[in-house]
């Protein structure tokens, strides 16, 4: 569903049914309201850069002020460069990247 809202008129079988389940269980799901972002890498023995990648569900890039804030934070908690790729869930393509060193 690509809209954010359902207008619902009717709902005359099953799938209907379903389809109206499925979207109201949607906006509950805690997976959703949270953006994932994984370790995926790093050198302990030469630069020490985190590498970080946070596959994107489709349209939901982070924004570019959240993304510097949360590599502000992670690189003064670990004390090195953080690297941050942008990767479509779907098709495994880099969408961006953001670096702090």
């Amino acid at each position: 569903m690509t809209q954010p809202y359902l207008l619902v008129d009717a709902i005359h079988d099953e799938a209907g049914y379903r389809d109206v389940r499925r979207s109201v269980a949607s906006s509950y799901d805690p997976g959703l309201l949270a953006e994932e972002i994984e370790i995926v890498g790093v050198d302990l023995t030469g630069d020490r850069i985190l590498r970080l990648e946070h596959r994107t569900r489709p349209g939901k890039l982070l924004q570019p002020t959240d993304a510097r804030l949360t590599l502000e934070h992670l690189s003064a908690l670990w004390g090195y460069g953080v690297i941050l790729k942008e990767v479509d869930s779907q098709t495994g393509a880099e969408l961006g990247s953001y670096a702090l060193a």
